[in-house]
């Protein structure tokens, strides 16, 4: 647990840091820092043909992102999410992956809130304890995608700089391959989930 809110209060340090930096540059440049909750994880490996899905239980992660506005409706940038370690609720061993993306966002401003589509899509490093890949597996990432929407809200002020609350649902998937070089096996691996992320952008 305590790692946990180390990892969460770097994130939010990044955040402040890249805001201050970036403010200096400009009204184009924006961001947020979110921490999300995944529910309804779906894990699906595929060896040899056949599939299996187990249920993945409520995982957590923080997120940074940063984005350049072109026009009033579209800003587009990139960002990175650190997935905290999940588990298989009938199989051992934790694993996670690391998604550094690119990201594309079309903001409606509205008078009091600014709801908003959006879309991410990247790599995604992928992470297991030995009890989930085996005593020979090695972990391989791939892509990942995320998309949905979200409104930001209640304006308020911190270092004399404007923030804005922001409440985000998206659908979410990474995928990544187990390959065990002593039984000569190759596995494909899906994890699939739903996110809530609750943050704060500038």
């Amino acid at each position: 647990m305590k790692s946990l809110f180390i990892k969460i209060d770097f994130v939010f340090f990044l955040s402040l840091l890249f805001c201050s930096v970036l403010s200096a540059q400009g009204n184009n440049w924006s961001g947020n820092s979110r921490f999300s909750v995944q529910v309804m994880g779906d894990h699906e490996a595929s060896l040899l043909g056949l599939k299996s899905n187990e249920d993945v239980e409520i995982g957590l992660s923080a997120g940074l992102d940063l984005f350049y506005r072109f026009h009033d409706n579209f800003k587009a940038g990139a960002g990175i999410e650190a997935q905290f370690d999940r588990s298989l609720e009938s199989y051992p061993g934790d694993f996670k992956f690391l998604p550094v993306y690119g990201a594309i966002c079309f903001p409606i401003d509205l008078k009091y809130l600014t709801p908003y589509a959006i879309a991410r899509i990247g790599y995604g490093f992928f992470f297991g304890e030995t009890e989930y890949t085996g005593t020979f597996g090695e972990l391989t990432g791939g892509l990942y995608y995320s998309f949905g929407g979200g409104i930001e809200f209640l304006k308020f002020k911190i270092l004399n700089q404007d923030r804005v609350l922001i409440l985000e649902a998206t659908y979410s998937g990474n995928q990544g391959s187990i390959e065990d070089n002593y039984f000569g096996y190759f596995a494909d691996v899906r994890y699939s989930r739903i996110d809530i992320s609750f943050g704060v952008g500038w």
